[in-house]
């Protein structure tokens, strides 16, 4: 995803907990709106020379039916790294790759996939 696409997306079920992104030398700041809740997160870090999944969990979960939003801003710090602890790192992104939702749902899921 470039910097002029937003993902949306809601759930008719369960909470998003967080979601998964390949980090890499494109990575940099992105913008994660949900209800009343907004914040910057540095995905770029010292291990960015290569590509690796790294999961970004959000400080409050976001409850079914509440829009969710992510996009690549032109920032090129924030105060918080994905996993929640402070990223100093200055790097404005390119891309942004992101692979999933991390999701808890209320009910058992209809749809079963086996990880391995």
């Amino acid at each position: 995803m470039g910097n002029a696409y937003t993902f949306e997306t809601s759930l008719d079920d369960g909470m998003i907990i967080g979601f998964f992104i390949i980090a890499d030398d494109t990575s940099g700041v992105i913008h994660v709106c949900y209800g009343e809740n907004s914040c910057h997160v540095q995905t770029y870090d010292q291990w960015c020379n290569k590509e690796r999944i790294q999961a970004v969990i959000l400080e409050k979960p976001v409850p079914q039916f509440e829009k969710f939003r992510i996009s690549l801003t032109t920032l090129d710090s924030a105060k918080r790294g994905a996993n929640g602890t402070p990223n100093n790192y200055k790097k404005m992104g390119s891309t942004f790759k992101f692979m999933g939702l991390m999701v808890a749902y209320s009910n058992e899921p209809k749809l079963k996939v086996r990880l391995w």
